[in-house]
């Protein structure tokens, strides 16, 4: 009678696997909105169980969405059933726009942005990198190519293009993302920055 992301995705893609649509899942970890508390919970379960769990803390949380193979295009699209949300563009708007966003998630407000995307392999591993094609192309699509002139944007692209190895490492539980809670911080200072720019009109 309810479920997590990971428990919609799951079932979403079981659904529509029986249609014969070409499916995967996708897991990203993204900046969250601080709570100190449950950076503790995460160290506490890192020190018990492993690496793995490092994939939340106190500044980044994880989440478990689809992706939907588009024939005519060559391409996957997003499907996200803990948001209700299908398609690139809306993905986009709602999880890296600046403006006023659309999502059905109950977390919604706190996802603040995705910095590492990752989507299953055949063997269901999250290896397949998708970071770049979202956080820096698709990004920068989305506002017609005009991020790239911002001043914080070599800092961006740079910066999800360094810590997504560590997520990937993480993932298969080989690397501590809590002792990468600095980058996190600074990631989500340029992003802050970046929309800041937008606000004041630099993206005109």
């Amino acid at each position: 009678r309810g479920g997590n992301c990971n428990d919609l995705a799951t079932v979403g893609m079981a659904a529509m696997a029986d249609l014969g649509i070409k499916i995967r899942k996708v897991h990203e970890v993204h900046i969250r909105t601080e709570d100190p508390g449950r950076g503790d919970r995460a160290a506490a379960l890192v020190k018990e169980h492993g690496d793995q769990n490092s994939i939340f803390g106190r500044h980044h949380n994880d989440h478990v969405y689809l992706e939907i193979y588009d024939s005519k295009a060559n391409d996957w699209f997003p499907a996200d059933p803990w948001s209700g949300i299908v398609g690139n563009e809306e993905w986009l708007k709602a999880r890296v726009w600046f403006g006023t966003r659309s999502s059905l998630a109950p977390d919604g407000p706190d996802m603040i942005v995705p910095v590492a995307i990752f989507a299953a392999d055949a063997d269901g591993n999250f290896t397949i990198d998708r970071t770049k094609h979202y956080l820096v192309d698709e990004f920068d699509s989305l506002y017609k190519g005009k991020l790239h002139k911002l001043p914080e944007w070599n800092d961006w692209s740079t910066g999800v293009d360094m810590i997504a190895p560590k997520v990937s490492g993480a993932f298969a539980g080989k690397v501590n993302l809590l002792e990468s809670e600095s980058e996190f911080d600074r990631l989500a200072t340029i992003f802050d920055k970046m929309r800041q720019e937008f606000k004041n009109g630099k993206l005109q």
